[in-house]
């Protein structure tokens, strides 16, 4: 009985999933899911390293801090990175905050802002147009260093995020900053936890 299957697939999540289900007389699944790469890489990254482990909280369940990360790189992974961040870094008591650092990250995220217009609208996300290795981004480290509590690495690049991440955690340790580095990819997901 359709009620009894299901199925979960890699594939466009809007369109893949109707065309396998049970509709009417059609034969199909009761059930099924579809996720594409990025959506399941930035799944495993909050279920990995969950934002609330990142901050403190009362005794009462309110965080007793602002959520603030810096995402680098914006293709697809940055921006279902950001999404989960959106859905799962806000709290009780805290305000949430995003940067993202992409050289082309307004010449990319055309769809991403029309089609999460009210993302745009009701969170506190800005976008810099500026590299990982950028002395922008290190200014911005800085200037924020004390408020930033996630970062995410996804630049599309193995080796790029790699680079990244060792000169990020090199820099936060000369500081004496514990500010945890993650690189999110289609391979999965890697922590450089200070």
């Amino acid at each position: 009985r359709p009620e009894q299957t299901s199925l979960i697939i890699l594939g466009q999540e809007n369109l893949s999933a109707g065309k396998m289900q049970v509709l009417g007389d059609k034969y199909g699944y009761g059930f099924v899911t579809a996720f594409q790469e990025p959506s399941l890489a930035a799944r495993l990254l909050i279920q990995v390293c969950p934002p609330c482990d990142c901050i403190s909280f009362h005794e009462d369940g309110k965080a007793t801090e602002d959520f603030e990360a810096v995402i680098v790189g914006f293709g697809h992974v940055g921006q279902a990175v950001l999404k989960n961040l959106v859905m799962n870094g806000q709290f009780e008591g805290s305000r949430f905050k995003a940067t993202v650092f992409s050289p082309d990250c307004r010449e990319v995220n055309g769809y991403f802002t029309r089609s999460m217009q009210s993302l745009q609208e009701y969170y506190d996300i800005s976008y810099q147009p500026f590299d990982a290795r950028s002395q922008q981004m290190y200014d911005h480290f800085l200037r924020r260093q004390q408020r930033i509590k996630y970062v995410v690495v996804c630049t599309g690049s193995q080796k790029i995020n790699q680079d990244i991440s060792q000169e990020l955690t090199d820099f936060f340790y000369s500081y004496g900053w514990k500010i945890p580095v993650f690189q999110c990819s289609h391979q999965g997901v890697k922590s450089f936890d200070p």
